[in-house]
């Protein structure tokens, strides 16, 4: 998980301790670019990464990547996991 902003790096942490009980989940301690946190997270054999900027600090919001595709899905934070696992399976 990646935040975006100074604002978004504790609703990161927050958000990796609920995935955590049920697949490995990371997070960068301090604000990077999508770039380089895709570049980190590839480093590390990610399938997916999370991001949370201002955008989805507002909405309540996660952007996931699959990072074999690029293909980019954004949901409420509160159905990444169910996301994720099925994604995973």
């Amino acid at each position: 998980l990646i935040p975006l902003t100074e604002e978004a790096v504790a609703e990161t942490f927050y958000l990796a301790e609920v995935l955590r009980p049920r697949i490995r989940a990371e997070y960068a301690l301090s604000p990077k670019k999508p770039g380089k946190g895709v570049e980190e997270a590839l480093k590390r054999n990610a399938a997916f990464a999370g991001f949370l900027g201002e955008d989805e600090l507002k909405t309540g919001e996660v952007t996931l990547k699959r990072l074999a595709t690029g293909e980019q899905v954004r949901l409420p934070q509160g159905e990444a996991l169910g996301f994720l696992l099925s994604a995973l399976a």
